[in-house]
């Protein structure tokens, strides 16, 4: 197993005790307890297995958590010691924890890469030009047992809450029959019903009601649904990684265009037909009326809510493209999580940061003070709708496109934004805001520099992410920056630097190019405003 959930919180050591020895016995011990977990990380990650893997993905968050935690316990052990040996101590596990970490990613690369191997070799297609797919079964999988008593008691459940709503119960019943109309489901042979255990499984379904234009109700199949052993269908499932791009990157492409087109593919997962010898694996139970015999069905194509079902689907898409790709050399995809209104979002993290520094529970009061801040903030919110941001973001026939990244930190708060500048034949220019991202700064004293250092992080990280979102050529990239202690850093062989400010040296070095770091003003630096925070009617009136 990994790293418990209990995390250990450097605030939570008694300030109030007078005798430093104390203090320094109790942090002393949250560290022992912290440094024993991040071991069990470290040696879990030599025994990994393909399983361990998909446990470990989901929690390399926690675990990086549970090292900062560790960080924040050794600077205060540092700073009450003032001793350098202590610092040469953390310097050393720090190393061990970032090459442990680094470790477990290029096992998860791999393991994603075998998955998408095997999932794409499987794929073929119909005679009518249908995808058809194998479902990614794990290695060693054996008798699924007897999924059926648990559908058909899940099934008897349903269809009393069908009886009470006659509304409902119809909808549910049009849903089905469509499915089976349009062969996404089929009847199973009386005969074939008594076979169970291996290559079966039936899984449990339920109605979900959406307020929506194009559909009141949703049948969900629960492939999640553990049955007497233990075991679900997806237990059994692998996952696949995620290839669709996320919002941040479509977005971008979104306002790069002087047209941009928004398409929506009807009943997406179940395009895709799930190869005859595995549809066993989605067999359900239904009846349209309780005076009807209980009928079993299979159904035929990618389920939504299996695991890999995300992954098939959206790979099928990939693998559609790049067989039309001389037909069709361009397409269009699609939406904000750009951070333009970041300034405000770091207002609201300082008072959601300060409510934690008070300690206030979730149905406690909070300090006036901390009331009147947010009041304050929450009255100006409707000022947001009056700003109005061009939706395209670059000239008609540009020949020069640049980005121009800023970065600036604060005691609060450290952020980044990006601009584009792009210029046409004629010489018309123009400088938009692409996107921005912003940090809180950790409760824990970091000076001003590491903030700075951060905040230069964070804008290589957020002008990388645009270079892959960006379909078009970038001439060049320019990062700035007004801290010359983090430009005389970035111009440092990390090996001379103290951990902390080496690794991240390092990571800009690989991600940027030093020579592309400028310094500028105080005053002139676009990401000024992130830093510090701003409420809507100070950014309303920001010409940055």
């Amino acid at each position: 197993m990994l790293a418990g959930e209990n995390e250990v919180n450097v605030s939570k050591v008694d300030q109030s005790k007078s005798d430093k020895t104390d203090i320094l016995l109790e942090l002393k011990e949250q560290r022992d307890v912290v440094i024993e977990k991040l071991n069990r990380f470290i040696n879990f990650i030599k025994r990994a297995n393909e399983s361990d893997l998909l446990e470990l993905e989901s929690r390399l968050d926690h675990v990086s958590s549970i090292f900062n935690h560790f960080e924040q316990v050794q600077s205060r052990i540092e700073s009450l010691e003032k001793c350098t040996t202590n610092s040469e101590y953390r310097e050393t596990f720090e190393n061990s924890f970032f090459k442990a970490q680094a470790g477990a990613k290029n096992k998860i690369v791999e393991f994603h890469s075998n998955i998408q191997a095997r999932i794409t070799a499987s794929h073929n297609r119909t005679e009518t030009g249908r995808f058809r797919a194998t479902l990614p079964v794990r290695e060693g999988v054996g008798d699924l047992g007897n999924s059926k008593m648990n559908a058909i008691k899940r099934f008897h459940k349903l269809e009393s809450k069908l009886i009470n709503d006659t509304v409902i119960r119809q909808q549910y019943s049009e849903f089905m029959r469509e499915y089976e109309k349009l062969g996404h489901m089929t009847k199973v042979p009386t005969w074939a019903t008594e076979v169970d255990g291996k290559g079966v499984f039936y899984l449990p379904h339920h109605g979900v009601v959406k307020d929506s234009a194009t559909t009141k109700l949703r049948v969900v199949f629960d492939a999640s649904a553990k049955i007497g052993n233990g075991i679900s269908l997806n237990d059994t499932l692998m996952v696949g990684p995620t290839i669709q791009e996320d919002l941040f990157a479509i977005i971008i492409r979104f306002r790069q265009h002087n047209v941009a087109m928004v398409a929506d593919i009807e009943k997406m997962y179940r395009q895709v037909e799930i190869v005859e010898e595995q549809r066993d694996l989605q067999r359900i139970m239904w009846r349209s009326d309780p005076n009807l015999p209980l009928e079993v069905y299979t159904l035929n194509t990618v389920t939504y809510g299996t695991a890999p079902a995300s992954f098939i689907a959206i790979r099928c898409l990939h693998q559609l493209a790049l067989e039309n790709s001389k037909k069709y050399p361009v397409a269009s995809q699609l939406f904000d999580p750009l951070g333009l209104v970041g300034s405000v979002i770091v207002k609201a993290k300082v008072i959601m940061e300060k409510l934690w520094q008070h300690k206030v529970d979730w149905d406690q009061i909070a300090p006036s003070p901390i009331i009147s801040e947010f009041i304050h903030l929450q009255r100006e919110l409707p000022i947001l709708a009056t700003i109005k941001i061009p939706r395209q973001i670059t000239v008609p026939k540009a020949n020069v496109i640049e980005i121009h990244t800023f970065s600036d930190a604060s005691t609060i708060a450290y952020g980044a934004c990006s601009y584009l500048r792009t210029v046409d034949n004629s010489g018309q220019c123009s400088v938009r805001l692409i996107c921005a991202k912003s940090r809180v700064a950790p409760l824990k004293v970091v000076t001003l520099p590491r903030l700075e250092l951060n905040a230069a992080l964070l804008a290589t990280n957020l002008t990388a992410k645009l270079m892959e979102a960006f379909t078009c050529r970038i001439s060049n990239i320019f990062y700035y920056t007004d801290s010359t202690i983090v430009l005389w850093w970035l111009n440092t062989e990390p090996a001379l630097l103290k951990t902390f400010v080496a690794n991240r040296v390092a990571d800009i070095q690989g991600k940027s190019k030093i020579e592309n770091w400028q310094h500028v003003k105080s005053e002139h630096n676009a990401a000024d405003i992130i830093s510090r925070g701003s409420p809507p009617s100070q950014l309303v009136e920001c010409d940055m």
